[in-house]
């Protein structure tokens, strides 16, 4: 019978977990008793595994980890890189503004909240980690969109109209104000953004907003990879 649904999912995995936690490269006969898995139906999933790079067989036959797991690691290991310089860079603005401000990242046609410090005040914007959110709302969405091929594709014009001030457009009685962060090959890592209620956004905390954001968009942009010299176009 083929494998089908959430059970099929739960049995590869269970074979990726044996052989990321095993010291050697299996037998299909080790895998099968370390999954508790029939001997067949081990090696259907391997195969697929094999196909997908997340297992390889030796030539004596044995089981380890293929490529895809190494990939992925990687990418983990980046992302956890990007949160550490991030982070405090979001806590300082927090500190600096009393404003909410996240970073986001594109998901296809959405918008995903990957790290949020909101603001310490009662009345406050508030988006949780990790939800998608429509791209087309909000200054984050609108700079995730106007920059979704990079810095280097982008016109002076763009790049000197930085950042992106959206008060009340798009969601009654919100301000936010956001700047994309560049890395390696100027490829758009993501948006840093600070939105509150749209009554304290006076000229005065744009003003400071925007000054701030420039800012760490430079320091960011240098540390993650990218030309920071983007942001120096002015209008």
């Amino acid at each position: 019978m083929t494998e089908k649904g959430v059970a099929a999912v739960d049995r590869a995995l269970s074979i990726v977990g044996a052989l990321g936690d095993a010291r050697r490269p299996l037998t299909l006969s080790e895998t099968a008793a370390a999954t508790g898995l029939y001997k067949s139906t081990t090696l259907r999933l391997l195969a697929s595994l094999e196909r997908a790079h997340f297992a390889t067989r030796d030539r004596d036959g044995r089981y380890r980890l293929g490529s895809t797991i190494h990939r992925l690691a990687d990418g983990y290991e980046r992302s956890a890189a990007l949160e550490d310089e991030i982070a405090p860079v979001l806590q300082r603005i927090v500190d600096e503004t009393a404003e909410s401000v996240g970073f986001f990242v594109r998901e296809g046609n959405e918008r995903l909240c990957l790290l949020r410090v909101d603001s310490p005040r009662p009345l406050r914007h508030h988006i949780d980690v990790g939800v998608l959110r429509p791209l087309g709302l909000g200054a984050s969405g609108r700079v995730l969109k106007l920059f979704e091929n990079g810095a280097a594709r982008a016109s002076r014009r763009l790049l000197a109209a930085l950042p992106v001030v959206v008060l009340g457009q798009d969601v009654p009685d919100l301000g936010a104000i956001a700047v994309p962060i560049f890395g390696s090959g100027d490829r758009t890592l993501g948006a840093l953004s600070v939105s509150g209620p749209l009554s304290r956004f006076d000229r005065h905390l744009v003003a400071k907003v925007k000054r701030l954001l420039r800012e760490m968009a430079v320091t960011l942009t240098d540390r993650l990879g990218g030309d920071a010299t983007q942001f120096r176009w002015r209008r």
